[in-house]
């Protein structure tokens, strides 16, 4: 009886708490969060990841490794596994084994840039690899670069690991790029083979001063960066263009390189197909500087026949090849070259001692092609031009109707072949689309007051007008003022330049009528004109009279004998140029109220004034 008691009173007991259990569960019970594990990301995983982003594995028929034989071994068809368990693929193995091999290259290299003290966690080695670039002063100094000079036997195998495990690869290689012998590329070159690596590289650019870049590199380079783009080897030595262009042409290698620049090169010994064979192999390219290169008119003449030999027509949009020797260049293969460029816009020849029947040749074989040209910038500077016909200038002008930019100082041009030139344009009713014009430089004192207003005229959209050291007169400047009037013109000149011609007798009312027809004038320079502070003084009084407000933000009037000019004139000239912020009075001789005026004012409104 009591055992059966016990029993009961055991049963409602359970009972009991199985209520409470069932209350409990009831409730919304509130469950922890569990805790984010933080995954290290070890070394190995790293390298795994940039080999995989990089696109590399090992290629099938790369020569294996003793160590490699013994891991394939059994997944060989030689050795037939025994194993009934499923295992890794032989390209997995493989791609495996290369990452351990980079993972070791990553090791060494680091250990070589801290000067033999080891990285003890790969935390710090992941952080280390993964911040080189040009950024990171610590990567800056050419003293942690010294070890690539160590020449270790497999240096070119070790560096092309380690482009595989950096994101920067374009950094390391401007880097190392002086150091690598050629026995560093064929290591370099074997190893990237063997791992099918590229580079990723859209831009490289290597302009120091007299660098030297092995030919053996820049073969290596460009065999092996198929995104490259943009190129720039200014004054790169060492390098032979011949052999670079051979091997490229044998391998079958064609980039879409759109810019390349190899100015400041000696290519005086290229070869008379090279550089034609060099534009088959960058069939898209659209920049190629080649200036003060030593080429010669041979060369060039060479290089357009090898193009029209190999039926090229060329994207080029801006041509390079100023400060070479072209006087031997012959007119027929720069029509040629403009003929198989039809994009071409911008085109440099500055300095080349071309005289001026290679220009008229030119433009003559331009013409009985029916030429019309897309070019928009033509520098011809530092050439002598004396013996050209100013017909053939306004012709050229003709099959180039969109140039906006046309630079010809210092060209030993005269007043005469100006006049013609313009009487061309005339005669063959064109307007002019310039925005820059340059004729600094030259002796124009032939030249006529109405043949300047007239250029000026048949250019509407001029904006730069550079007449500085042209031997012009004030009577000139006077006539071409009159000649503008007399059109009612009123400019688009945003800036003139004037200096260093003889204005003693211009008067100051002509110059107030060139600041009234130039209302967008900005910047206006007058150096060393043999100006008067008479003249300057009429020339605020026309303005004043002509109730004008200037735009002018920068007047050079330095250089000029201004010992009479009052305060009263300077100060009315500050006060109807509200936007003047640099006004340059030196060698003026002005008297020293003024200048302590001047310096207040400028100061005042945080501009500068020069004055000495």
């Amino acid at each position: 009886m009591a055992s059966l008691e016990r029993n009961d009173e055991f049963d409602d007991l359970k009972a009991e708490l199985g209520k409470h259990y069932k209350d409990a569960s009831e409730e919304p019970v509130k469950a922890k969060k569990p805790r984010k594990s933080r995954k290290k990301t070890t070394l190995r995983d790293y390298v795994r990841e940039m080999f995989v982003e990089k696109k590399c594995s090992v290629k099938k028929d790369s020569e294996k490794s003793p160590k490699e034989m013994e891991l394939f071994k059994g997944i060989d068809d030689s050795e037939p596994s025994t194993s009934h368990q499923q295992l890794p693929s032989q390209d997995t193995m493989r791609d495996e084994h290369a990452v351990d091999e980079i993972c070791n290259s990553v090791k060494r290299f680091c250990t070589y840039m801290r000067r033999g003290k080891s990285l003890k966690t790969d935390r710090d080695i992941i952080k280390m690899i993964s911040s080189m670039n040009q950024e990171e002063e610590k990567w800056k100094h050419s003293k942690r670069w010294e070890w690539i000079q160590q020449k270790s036997d497999d240096i070119g195998r070790m560096l092309a690991h380690i482009m595989i495990a950096v994101k920067d690869e374009k950094y390391v290689l401007s880097k190392i790029s002086q150091s690598c012998t050629d026995d560093v590329v064929k290591g370099l070159s074997t190893e990237c083979s063997k791992y099918t690596f590229r580079y990723s590289i859209e831009s490289f650019s290597l302009v120091k001063p007299h660098i030297y870049i092995s030919t053996s590199f820049l073969i290596h380079f460009l065999v092996n960066a198929p995104r490259l783009k943009s190129l720039n080897l200014s004054g790169a030595t060492n390098a032979n263009m011949n052999d670079i262009v051979s091997v490229l042409l044998q391998k079958c290698v064609v980039l879409a390189l759109d810019n390349l620049d190899i100015s400041e090169n000696n290519l005086s010994d290229i070869t008379c197909s090279s550089l034609g064979t060099l534009l088959a192999i960058f069939p898209k390219l659209k920049t190629l500087d080649m200036y003060n290169c030593d080429l010669s008119g041979v060369i060039i003449d060479a290089m357009v026949r090898e193009c029209v030999n190999r039926n090229l027509v060329l994207e080029l949009n801006s041509l390079n090849i100023s400060e070479n020797n072209l006087n031997d260049i012959t007119g027929s293969s720069l029509a040629t070259l403009l003929a198989i460029t039809p994009k071409l816009k911008t085109l440099n020849i500055s300095s080349c001692s071309m005289p001026g029947v290679i220009i008229d040749a030119m433009v003559r074989e331009c013409v009985n092609r029916n030429l019309v040209l897309e070019l928009d910038n033509l520098n011809i500077i530092g050439n002598k031009l004396n013996d050209i016909t100013g017909s053939v200038l306004g012709t050229l002008l003709a099959i180039f109707p969109k140039l906006k930019n046309l630079d010809m100082n210092y060209c030993s041009l005269s007043g005469v072949i100006i006049g013609a030139m313009v009487r061309e344009c005339v005669n063959r009713n064109l307007v002019l689309e310039l925005d820059n014009l340059y004729i600094r430089g030259n002796t124009l004192s032939d030249i006529t007051g109405s043949v300047l207003g007239t250029l000026l005229a048949i250019s509407p959209k001029l904006k730069n007008l550079d007449m500085n050291y042209c031997s012009l007169s004030g009577v000139i400047i006077g006539a071409m003022l009159r000649e503008c009037v007399n059109r009612n013109l009123v400019l688009e000149l945003d800036n003139l330049y004037i200096r260093s011609n003889t204005l003693s007798d211009i008067t100051g009312s002509v110059l107030g009528t060139l600041l009234a027809i130039s209302p967008k004038l900005k910047t206006l320079n007058m150096y060393s004109c043999d100006l008067s502070g008479a003249i300057i003084g009429a020339m605020v009084r026309e303005c004043v009279n002509r109730n004008l407000v200037l735009e002018l933000d920068n007047l050079d009037i330095s250089g000029n004998t201004l010992t009479d000019i009052t305060g009263s004139s300077l100060t009315t000239l500050l006060a109807i140029s509200p936007k003047l912020k640099k006004l340059d009075m030196r060698k003026c001789k002005l008297p020293n109220d003024i200048v302590q005026d001047m310096r207040q004012h400028f100061q005042s409104i945080d501009g500068v004034f020069s004055y000495k």
